[in-house]
């Protein structure tokens, strides 16, 4: 008899659990922006890099970092901090960087505009976007694989030196207040 009352226990105390969690206030996110608001306001971000090019060129190295580092705080914040998020975030911009220098250009004034050519394009550039976003996700495998087994013990004094001496500087970089005069009105500001 004590075996049956055994199973169940344990099957009340497993629905217990799940009643637990499902008890549990979930943690609410952000509500995000239509995707199509956010493609017009990257645009935007580009246009406002564009005229201060153009009309204000010193003030360009502020805009631009003001712009990056709204970009870098929110890398920052999804990918946890730390080594791994400056990791992702040098990874992401060398992948996209070499991706844009050696085929992208040289592909925009390849193509021909009237024909199917810039749909391809378009897509072309999606898919090594998000090719380039998970490659960068994996920075950790390739930098410790690269030369086993110094790769990976490069990897793990990284971590230990970055969270003791690194870290505090960028986070007091991220706290510095951004310059909303030189952001624009668009998404840099908000």
């Amino acid at each position: 008899m004590k075996r049956q009352e055994q199973p169940a226990t344990k099957k009340s105390s497993g629905a217990g659990n799940g009643a637990a969690k499902k008890g549990k206030p979930k943690k609410e996110r952000p509500k995000r922006d239509p995707l199509a608001k956010r493609v017009s306001d990257g645009i935007e971000v580009v246009g406002v890099l564009g005229r201060t090019a153009v009309n204000e060129p010193r003030q360009l190295p502020r805009r631009a970092e003001s712009i990056f580092r709204r970009w870098f705080r929110h890398v920052w914040a999804v990918r946890g901090g730390g080594l791994y998020a400056v990791g992702f975030a040098a990874a992401f911009i060398y992948l996209e960087t070499i991706e844009i220098i050696t085929d992208d250009i040289p592909g925009l004034f390849a193509i021909n505009p009237l024909s199917s050519d810039l749909i391809e394009y378009v897509i072309s550039f999606v898919v090594d976007t998000f090719m380039n976003f998970v490659t960068a996700l994996m920075w950790p495998y390739f930098v410790a694989t690269f030369a086993t087994p110094w790769g990976a013990i490069g990897l793990g004094v990284a971590f230990v030196v970055f969270s003791r001496f690194l870290q505090p500087v960028v986070e007091r970089w991220l706290e510095r207040e951004d310059d909303d005069s030189l952001s624009g009105d668009g998404p840099a500001a908000g």
